[in-house]
């Protein structure tokens, strides 16, 4: 048999288990003769189980005719151990939890050879990292959410994650497995360990010392490796960090592969201390310059000493920039040259040389040692010194420094300190204090705040204010929601209210008496069982009692009977009879109904019923009450009301025909589960759920009220009490319509009845109190009946209502407005129903979460919110955000201003902003680039296109709208240079429709690092008309185009193209 193996005494004992294996059709039914035994389906064998389900760990589920049929299906589906089978539906399941309920109609089978406990599962909080001890001893930790890829022997189907690292174990070679929902990979390396949620990860404890295993790579990948001390194969030892870096330092680059080859190339080189490492690429560095930084993708190696600490770096001062803030706001330079830093800012162009530097107090002292430097920019390992400053610029990559003099204070007001340039053709800048300036705090970011947006290179039109007309954002407060997720309230169905009895039908009945119990024929006249003088006529009634069937009556209405007042017949035999009343009250049978006028001083039409079952008695205008005499015979009294103790009306075919049953009792409750979908909570006369949706089920809800029983008395809309020794059963009754999870209204009442009907043959079996017994048995029935009828269904709804709550049995769903809905997904429903996500939230993880940035409780887009724009807590003051940045709009002027034209004409914005690339070949998509750097540039940007060799004709139009002022005189320029390549290309400018430059028919010749200049073009003025549209603020909006055309060429040489400053200026 699959799975199991025994030898000597323990294949004894299988045997033994073996030989108890049903063989008969399975049954769990009734006695439930299959309960406890094992069944072999061909495959595998299964534990019977009978009247109890483990919840939960569904596979899948089916429609199936037998239990066989459920069990040889769990046998052909991957993973699943254990079925729970409620005809006709079929659970399969992968994972053996602890008991839930007992629940009669559920019959469940698990693999026998399998613990009936929990296994190892990812699934159960705790498990990852446990160490799991396989049967043979061998050693796994369990890694959840993990894999080490690749390195695989094989694969195959297992019941559990235990099997699996079981297998692993006896498996040759195997160090290692990944499990995944029944699959189970067996591998034989440990390759890089990466994230994987889905995959459960068991790797043997002494895996790196295992003959012929893989020692485990170093990776940083979830952070595997981090903090541990690696030793290379030359014996050098390495403390390995993961998302960190000492910035810059770097001596060399290098490729590596794998970072064991990046720690080896670190051990070849004398001066290496330290190595950054991402894939592929290793930085080889001779200084831990300042502190460790974060550095999410970068796996970082320090190098020890023999006596086991961290090699020193130089004696140098530590200056760099950590999240956005300078380690020193002033530095001192050897050469007694003084700088202020200023982190994230880059003071644009001037630039007087490029050198590299291996830390930015190095790039300090190649500014000290360059003449006429004033400045730097260090990104990277690139010193960028200046000689003359433009205005300050936001830039997060680069560190920047101004020299402001000697370290020692200056009173001289002549000091050395750097003249700002300013570009614009209105106002010049005020020059910048060489004085250390005092920034306001960033807000305080909060540990839920989304981190604050990348703006370095968002740059907001010049021109084009035109968006602010339309400018709106958005807001939504974050919903918070305490308590735990409860489903809707069940809903209370209408209740019809019907009588016992419609007067005018041919329904059959009994009557009984509370107190004397069935009415009977006694000679003449209707009457009741008397107590026996003897013993020998009480033995002869105690026999008579098994086999009593009490009389059955029934209504007519005779011609002209007043509304509601009937004749009652009794038929015995074949004779019908009917029962008179005479003045005095006394009864007797007739032959015929005297109909309502009487006869011989008797009246038959004198009955009435009311809707709960009392009769009542009208003679010559007055309604009396019948009762019953000690004497056993019937009498009328009092008036008004029918009387609680009175004779009731019983319907025949209110009680089972056996009400001394349980197997009936079963058998009802039987027929009820076959019209439930899940057996209890939603079907019958009083389902506890709602019919739709399916597989719904009923339970106690948290909070709920104790069992509260108080008998069978007015509190349960019952207006008799127990007379008969019901009491106990009563409570039951009560507590059984409290019992949300095991019983439906109609077991409950079914119970009820069989308790009262015991109660009465216990009590009532003796020879002086037998005569009782029928009575005892029929007012069983008349409580019943009541339960069964409208009143009993209120009462059940009412504990239904106080007691219990309708759930989903599928995970993560709650019934919310008669469905069941995901509470992770549902932004109207999201953890709980009713918990809505408002516009722009969603539903993650059983709460809302924003769509875009948060700032404290509040969801927003940082791009665009003036209360937050661009990070938490940053307000504009002009209630305007764009991209992340506030805008001042303009004063509105009152005429023209002329200016230059162009924005980004000099292409500092390192993203190409405000140009447009047009009708580019499809063999240079990818190879025009705009702001890139450009040694030859005065500002160090430009843009370039590179020409593959062999291509044919290709082209492209660089295009911009600028803005210009009517009938104002403009003058074009702009320079490219040609520095490599045979390509044969040919330029044309247009500004408005009008060719303002062309080359000339030679093309464009090679220059290296030398300019031609396009310009000075004298433009002329412009109007509206044409080309030439009314803009913004007074400005004409124009369209400028450069195309460019060329003609590949045949040879394996790259042609390379370069244009830079663009400058269409106001001219007198």
């Amino acid at each position: 048999m699959l799975g199991l193996t025994a030898k000597g005494p323990a294949a004894a004992v299988l045997l033994l288990a073996l030989s108890q294996t049903a063989v008969a059709k399975l049954d769990c039914s009734g006695s439930k003769p299959s309960d406890k035994t094992v069944y072999e389906s061909g495959q595998h064998a299964y534990n019977i189980i009978c009247g109890q389900d483990y919840a939960g760990a569904d596979i899948t589920a089916a429609f199936v005719d037998t239990f066989e049929a459920c069990i040889a299906l769990c046998d052909t589906t991957p993973g699943c151990i254990d079925v729970s089978f409620a005809q006709p539906g079929c659970w399969l399941k992968n994972k053996l939890n602890t008991p839930s309920l007992a629940r009669d109609h559920v019959w469940t089978a698990r693999r026998a050879a399998l613990p009936a406990v929990t296994t190892l599962s990812c699934s159960e909080p705790g498990t990852d990292g446990t160490v799991y001890t396989a049967p043979g001893g061998a050693q796994f930790k369990v890694l959840c959410g993990k894999d080490y890829a690749g390195g695989d022997i094989k694969g195959l189907w297992v019941d559990s994650f235990t099997a699996c690292l079981n297998t692993c174990e006896t498996t040759a070679e195997c160090i290692d497995v990944s499990y995944v929902n029944g699959a189970c990979y067996l591998k034989n390396k440990l390759n890089a360990l990466h994230d994987a949620g889905y995959v459960w990860t068991g790797v043997r404890v002494d895996a790196a010392t295992s003959p012929g295993a893989s020692a485990k790579p170093l990776s940083c990948d979830g952070k595997a490796s981090d903090g541990i001390e690696h030793t290379t194969p030359s014996g050098t030892k390495y403390d390995i960090i993961c998302g960190k870096e000492y910035p810059a330092g770097d001596l060399k680059t290098v490729g590596a592969s794998t970072f064991e080859d990046c720690l080896a190339a670190c051990d070849a080189e004398a001066a290496c201390i330290d190595v950054s490492y991402l894939p592929g690429f290793c930085y080889l560095k001779q200084a831990k310059n300042g502190h460790l930084i974060d550095a999410a993708a970068v796996w970082t190696g320090v190098k020890k000493t023999s006596t086991g600490g961290t090699i020193p770096t130089p004696a140098t001062p530590e200056l760099f920039c950590e999240d956005g803030k300078p380690t020193q706001a002033t530095f001192a330079t050897a050469n007694n040259r003084l700088y202020q830093i200023h982190c994230g800012a880059d003071f644009t162009g001037g630039d007087l040389s490029t050198t590299t530097a291996s830390s930015f107090a190095g790039c300090l002292k190649a500014c000290d040692e360059a003449t006429g430097c004033i400045s730097v920019a260090y990104v990277g390992n690139m010193c960028y010194l200046k000689d003359r400053l433009r205005p300050k610029v936001t830039a997060g990559h680069v560190w920047s420094a101004l020299f402001i003099g000697a370290p020692e204070p200056v009173e001289s007001s002549s000091t050395a300190a750097p003249v700002v340039e300013s570009t614009t053709t209105s106002a010049p800048s005020t020059p910048e204090s060489t004085a250390p300036v005092s920034v306001d705090p960033t807000p305080t970011q909060g540990p839920t705040d989304t981190p604050p947006l990348p703006t370095d290179n968002v740059y907001i039109p010049e021109f084009d204010d035109s968006w602010t007309s339309t400018y709106t954002y958005e807001e939504a407060t974050l919903p918070t929601y305490t308590g735990e997720p409860t489903p809707d309230p069940i809903p209370t169905p209408p209740i019809v209210k019907t009588c016992f009895i419609e007067p005018q039908s041919d329904t059959k009945f009994h009557l009984i008496s509370p107190d004397m119990g069935y009415v009977i024929a006694k000679g003449n006249a209707p009457g009741f069982f008397s107590q026996p003088e003897t013993e020998e006529e009480g033995k002869a009634m105690l026999e008579m009692v098994a086999d009593f069937k009490p009389p059955v009556f029934a209504f007519e209405t005779p011609e002209g009977a007043p509304e509601g007042v009937y004749d009652i017949t009794y038929v015995s035999g074949d004779v019908k009879r009917y029962i008179a009343v005479a003045a005095n009250g006394e009864m007797s049978f007739v032959a015929a109904s005297t109909g309502a006028a009487g006869a011989n001083g008797q009246s038959t039409t004198v009955f009435g019923v009311s809707c709960d079952g009392y009769m009542t008695v009208t003679l010559g205008g007055a309604t009396k009450n019948w009762r019953a005499t000690e004497a056993g015979k019937t009498t009328l009294e009092g008036a008004g009301e029918p009387s609680k103790d009175g004779i009731r009306l019983l319907p025949a075919d209110a009680v089972p025909v056996n009400p001394n049953s349980v197997e009936a009792a079963d058998k009802s409750a039987a027929r009820l589960r076959r019209r439930a979908w899940d057996g209890m909570g939603q079907g019958g006369y009083a389902p506890r759920c709602p019919n739709t949706p399916n597989w719904v089920w009923p339970r106690v809800k948290q909070g709920a009220r104790g069992y509260n029983p108080n008998g069978c008395g007015p509190a349960n809309g019952f207006d008799f009490v127990p007379d008969w020794n019901f009491g106990g059963c009563c409570n039951n009754h009560d507590n059984c319509f409290d019992d949300c999870d095991n019983k439906t209204f109609e077991r409950c009442n079914l119970e009820f009845l069989d308790c009262m009907v015991g109660a009465c043959v216990r009590d009532y079996s003796r020879w002086y109190n037998s005569w009782l017994q029928p009575g005892c048995i029929g007012m069983a029935g008349f409580y019943f009946a009541a339960v069964s009828s409208w009143k009993g269904k209120e009462a059940f709804y009412s504990a239904n209502s106080e007691r219990c709550e309708c759930f989903c049995s599928r995970p993560n769903t709650l019934l919310c407005n008669n469905n069941c809905v995901s509470i992770q997904s549902n932004p109207a429903h999201c953890g709980g129903c009713g918990r809505t996500c408002p516009r722009g939230t969603h539903c993650e993880g059983l709460g809302c979460v924003c769509d875009k940035h948060r700032c404290g409780n509040t969801c927003l887009d940082l791009n665009d919110n003036p209360r937050n724009c661009g990070r938490c807590g940053n307000v504009c003051a002009s209630g305007f955000c764009y991209q992340g940045r506030c805008y001042e709009p303009p004063a509105n002027p009152d005429r023209c201003y002329p200016r230059e034209a162009f924005e980004n004409g000099d292409f500092q914005r390192g993203n190409g902003d405000a140009w447009r690339l047009e009708g580019v070949s499809p063999e240079l998509e990818g190879r025009i680039h705009l702001g890139v750097f450009d040694g030859a540039a005065a500002d160090s940007y430009g843009a370039v296109v590179d020409i593959p060799p062999g291509v044919p004709s290709v082209g492209f139009s660089l295009t911009q709208d600028v803005y210009l002022c009517p009938n104002q005189n403009y003058e074009l320029n702009f320079k490219f240079r040609k520095v490599s390549g045979p390509a044969y290309c040919f330029i044309t400018a247009t500004l408005a429709g009008r060719t303002v430059y062309t080359t000339s028919f030679v093309g464009i010749r090679v220059s290296g690092p030398s300019w031609t200049a396009a310009g000075p073009r004298q433009l002329g003025t412009f109007a509206v008309g044409g080309a030439v549209v009314q803009g913004p603020r007074f400005y004409l909006k124009a369209p400028f185009r450069m195309t460019m055309a060329c003609v590949g060429s045949t040879t394996s040489e790259w042609s390379t193209i370069r244009f830079d400053e663009f400058t269409i200026a106001p001219i007198s």
